[in-house]
């Protein structure tokens, strides 16, 4: 059996739009989530 993980790192999301599957991120959170 295997068992397998998965690591979410979260970062700043645009409260403007409320639904959960199609929110994008802010200018902050695109340049966040690409320094690592």
């Amino acid at each position: 059996m295997t068992t397998l993980l998965y690591f979410i790192r979260h970062t700043e999301p645009n409260y403007d739009n409320h639904d959960d599957v199609t929110r994008e991120l802010t200018e902050k959170g695109i340049v966040a989530s690409q320094e690592h």
